[in-house]
């Protein structure tokens, strides 16, 4: 890994969001070190490690890390699955930033904290806590929706399910508003916040249009 230049350990790589961070970073001419279950048939300019973050990762990182972008979430499992994954895995990471003694832990969390108490917003809280009680430099980021291409979540799960229903419902009369975010907006925040100086902060990035549940429905109808 000796380069030179400081090294970010990114989490949730080969994810939707993870290959929009991934794009910018290339970009930007910035390599990063991708960690995933599976490692992708044609890897990119970016070096790959195989590991789960459920488990304890590859001791050769020790000591060759600087910065941690922590990406890698379930999001629709059953609630034993989300506690292993998102607040488990996390704390697998934040044990090897302390070991490492990296200079900055980026978690991407969920703003579904301010509104629901659902099994997933629950594990993000935990996870968050987890991140917030460590001795790691923490930048916390609360994402509304994400929505771009290849999404096979948010916006693609609502499409489909208005092309097969005949009626669709519009839960608070279809007022309830969203500041839906574009990945790759997502992404220039993250690549934004590893240049910057460390520092404990929560941030949560939105869109530049507020929309309603039912402006929303109309565009995908």
């Amino acid at each position: 890994l000796g380069t030179g230049q400081s090294v970010i350990l990114l989490t949730g790589a080969s994810g939707f969001l993870g290959t929009y961070v991934r794009d910018y970073y290339s970009q930007k001419q910035t390599r990063l070190v991708c960690l995933s279950r599976t490692i992708p048939d044609s890897p990119d300019e970016h070096l790959w490690v195989q590991a789960d973050i459920r488990h304890n990762l590859p001791h050769t990182l020790i000591g060759q890390v600087d910065s941690i972008v922590h990406l890698a979430a379930a999001i629709n499992d059953s609630p034993s699955h989300l506690f292993q994954v998102n607040v488990l895995g996390t704390k697998t990471l934040i044990d090897f930033a302390e070991k490492t003694q990296a200079k900055k832990f980026i978690f991407l969390s969920t703003d579904d904290i301010y509104y629901t108490s659902s099994p997933y917003s629950q594990s993000k809280k935990d996870a968050e806590n987890i991140v917030t009680n460590s001795t790691i430099p923490w930048e916390i980021v609360r994402c509304p929706t994400i929505f771009g291409h290849n999404d096979s979540r948010n916006f693609s799960q609502l499409s489909q399910f208005i092309k097969k229903s005949p009626i669709i419902p519009l839960p608070f009369k279809g007022l309830f508003t969203w500041n839906p975010i574009f990945a790759g907006d997502v992404a220039q925040h993250i690549f934004e916040l590893t240049q910057s100086e460390p520092k404990y902060s929560l941030s949560v990035p939105v869109g530049p249009e507020e929309l309603t549940f039912r402006d929303i429905v109309d565009q995908l109808i």
